[in-house]
């Protein structure tokens, strides 16, 4: 890969990484938070489960001003919201601070990681594009394999206020970064700003984009519940050192790695609607295995987790691929969109995942949520592959 293209993706991971960093960084000061402020776990869950709707509703918006005023002015406006933001959240004094903090760094993380991936759509065409995604979803995931550890190892030292002054600070540089970038909005909107939202009405008559956004949106909502469910099933039911829970995850993180690295490697030897059906058959299988073995230890939950993050680094970068190549116009308002599902599912998944459950076993009930979203997900995904192979 030329050198030009490594660097350019190099900065669309910066961009697109923010979500990790806001949300794997803290993971393991929830429960000290909680304690620290006398809380139950679960109501300083809500920071990471009503971040995620924040961030999914802000993508609504970001995606269409960016089609209207360009990539690089909304990129900026988020960055300068990020930051302002991450330091309210580190200058919490109570939950509901912390919890309202976190909501507006939700919004302002939204356009940077939208406007990322209209950025690639835009920068790079055909399997080239397909590549692009593939090595950009590698070194996203380097986000969730370093940001617990480094999470981790200031709670050593310092508060966990220290995290997300640390999240201010890489916003700073991401937003230098980013004063450099050359716009790729070259055919900007002219329709007025009270009716930009409309334009999702031209993007919802896509009838290709629109069923693949929904079915493949599904593979992810595993993933996301597996980072809301980690700190729980770890560090509170198997008693997992801080340490312990961070290498965990960083492993699990590093399987999503390997999918995105074979699924590159194996670019136009095995075609996309394989590759796609074979990763809906792995989450079931690893949604059957914590039904099997998930509770018994925290090593058979984490081979049933890393195979969950395997499939799913498999399949984004082919997803992501597929979705964007049925649009032509209105780049920004796409990617928001499938982005937004993507994550507003995961919320949803998030917050099953982190419910304090009495009826069956936390794991057995993570279980659960991860067999019947795969199940329905690739029944319908049977039904609507006719459709893909028609433009591929």
């Amino acid at each position: 890969m030329h050198k030009k293209t490594v660097k350019y993706i190099a900065f669309l991971s910066s961009l697109g990484g923010i979500p990790a960093l806001t949300t794997d960084m803290y993971l393991a000061a929830i429960p000290k938070i909680a304690a620290g402020w006398h809380v139950s776990t679960e109501l300083i869950n809500m920071t990471l489960t009503l971040w995620f709707v924040s961030f999914s509703i802000g993508l609504l918006f970001s995606g269409s001003l960016s089609d209207k005023y360009g990539r690089k002015p909304i990129l900026l406006i988020g960055l300068m919201g990020f930051i302002g933001s991450s330091l309210l959240c580190g200058i919490s004094t109570n939950p509901i601070m912390l919890i309202t903090s976190r909501i507006l760094q939700g919004v302002s993380a939204s356009a940077p990681s939208a406007i990322s991936l209209a950025i690639c759509r835009e920068r790079f065409i055909g399997s080239t594009r397909k590549i692009a995604l593939a090595y950009l979803g590698i070194m996203l995931s380097l986000a969730p394999i370093i940001a617990p550890s480094l999470g981790s190892l200031i709670l050593m030292v310092s508060s966990w206020r220290f995290i997300f002054i640390c999240q201010a600070f890489s916003g700073i540089v991401i937003f230098i970064m980013t004063l450099k970038y050359t716009e790729t909005n070259k055919s900007p909107l002219v329709q007025p700003l009270i009716k930009l939202l409309g334009r999702y009405m031209v993007l919802f008559k896509n009838k290709r984009y629109i069923i693949a956004t929904l079915t493949l949106g599904m593979l992810l909502g595993p993933f996301y519940g597996n980072i809301a469910f980690s700190p729980i099933v770890y560090i509170e039911i198997f008693k997992r050192s801080d340490f312990e829970f961070s290498m965990l995850f960083a492993l699990t993180a590093a399987c999503s790695i390997l999918g995105a690295f074979i699924m590159a490697k194996l670019n136009n030897k095995v075609s996309d609607i394989t590759l796609i059906s074979i990763c809906f058959i792995g989450i079931i299988a690893a949604g059957i295995g914590l039904l099997a073995f998930g509770k018994i230890s925290y090593l058979s939950y984490f081979l049933c987790a890393a195979v969950i993050a395997f499939f799913s680094g498999m399949s984004r970068p082919i997803s992501n691929h597929l979705i964007l190549g049925f649009v032509n116009t209105d780049i920004g308002s796409a990617s928001s969109f499938l982005v937004f599902y993507q994550f507003i599912f995961g919320a949803i998944c998030m917050s099953y995942a982190s419910y304090q459950w009495e009826v069956m076993p936390p794991v057995t009930m993570f279980g659960v949520m991860v067999v019947i979203v795969s199940l329905f997900s690739i029944l319908i995904w049977q039904g609507v592959k006719r459709l893909v192979k028609e433009v591929i």
